[in-house]
């Protein structure tokens, strides 16, 4: 069935050729608006190119004869540019810089794009490259041209541009169409069908599956210490008083007693390694919350024992050193991190219990009119209670 009073936009393709390979996505980009928005809006975007829209002419300079066939008659042009910039003119640099100055001192609107993809760099014109530099350096200011990755982005955001730039234009000329192409933009709940309805939800991170594992693996390490006991201790427990002093052999050497003349001399204390009664109280209560005897012996660490420096050296390692059987060592080791592993399950649980008390609203911005809108401000506005805390 024909269309009646249909609006057509010539769209002129200027580019260099060795972009020939992007012109079909510009093609398919300018196909799929008028899909979407030029059927219902009687508008028809029509691309031209010299290729296929320009014929043989005398009586003037080449690119002269093209402006007047092709150039000046678009009302908007699209330009892609990569490694060449093209062949010289008798006013510029190349044929496409003179189309698109020819389009901008017409007032016209000009779609630039520079793609920023890998190529061999034997294959580039280095003097045709620096043009190119020159040309996106003398736009850089005025925020008519945007960078390509892909052929894919080249496509998101030519559509994207084409929408902005056509609509506010079908809008003002009143055209003929069943729809208002205008964004109704709401913010509604996700699960709600009416505007004016909002549910409330918490969440269950305390529940979650990342704090389930986490406390199987601490289980876990605790039945597995609890299964690999160590001998009891041969020695003696020593007390305070009967704490070994000794004096470190590199302190014997009389050069070094010299040095340290006016340092007091550590003497180095010889405990046993006992585990430290905060260890035990954040694992037994552990334990205890969930359902675990724990014995005497799950703290033996054997005849594990740890030098302390009485003072602190003024250089070297001055910090406590275990010693005994690589076992021992072991053991000691992994009752430390399982204390670690506990305490840092303990601050998880206090932090996602705090969050799980909360409420939250799923909301989504809604568009329900025929057309979208690419620049969107949200601004949430939340009063605040007397008591100096938000609430919703």
């Amino acid at each position: 069935m024909p269309r009646i009073g249909i609006t057509a936009y010539d769209l002129l393709i200027s580019c260099p050729g060795d972009v020939i390979e992007y012109l079909d996505v510009i093609k398919e980009s300018v196909e799929s608006f008028n899909r979407v928005f030029g059927r219902i809006n009687n508008i028809e975007v029509v691309t031209k190119h010299w290729s296929t829209d320009s014929y043989p002419q005398s009586g003037d300079k080449p690119q002269e004869l093209l402006n007047k066939q092709l150039v000046r008659d678009c009302d908007a042009a699209v330009a892609l540019f990569w490694t060449r910039f093209g062949t010289p003119t008798d006013k510029y640099a190349s044929g496409t810089e003179e189309e698109i100055e020819e389009m901008l001192s017409a007032g016209k609107q000009v779609f630039m794009y520079f793609l920023d993809v890998p190529v061999n760099p034997s294959q580039v014109d280095m003097e045709q490259y620096k043009k190119i530099i020159d040309f996106r350096e003398k736009y850089k200011d005025k925020g008519i041209y945007a960078i390509i990755k892909d052929k894919e982005e080249l496509r998101r955001q030519f559509t994207n541009h084409l929408a902005m730039y056509f609509l506010p234009i079908i809008s003002d000329n009143n055209v003929t169409t069943s729809k208002k192409l205008l964004p109704i933009l709401q913010i509604r709940d996700v699960n709600a069908i009416s505007e004016e309805q909002y549910y409330l939800y918490n969440s269950s991170l305390g529940n979650s599956r990342f704090i389930k594992e986490k406390k199987e693996d601490i289980i876990k390490n605790i039945h597995s210490i609890q299964n690999n006991s160590l001998p009891k201790r041969t020695q003696v427990v020593l007390e305070d008083e009967k704490i070994i002093k000794e004096t470190p052999e590199f302190l014997k050497n009389i050069e070094i007693k010299k040095l340290l003349e006016n340092v007091n001399i550590p003497s180095i204390s010889l405990k046993d390694a006992d585990i430290p009664n905060s260890w035990k109280e954040t694992i037994s209560k552990f334990a205890e919350e969930n359902q675990i005897k724990i014995n005497d012996d799950f703290w033996n660490v054997g005849d594990l024992k740890i030098r302390i420096p009485s003072v602190v050296l003024p250089f070297g390692n001055s910090g406590s050193v275990l010693e005994g059987t690589d076992e021992e060592k072991e053991r000691y080791d992994l009752l430390r991190n399982l204390y670690w592993d506990i305490v840092s399950y303990n601050e998880y649980i206090d932090y996602f219990s705090y969050i799980d008390k909360l409420n939250f609203a799923k909301l989504a911005i809604s568009n329900t009119g025929h057309s979208f809108d690419e620049d969107i401000d949200v601004k949430l506005i939340i009063p605040k209670a007397n008591n100096g805390f938000f609430h919703g």
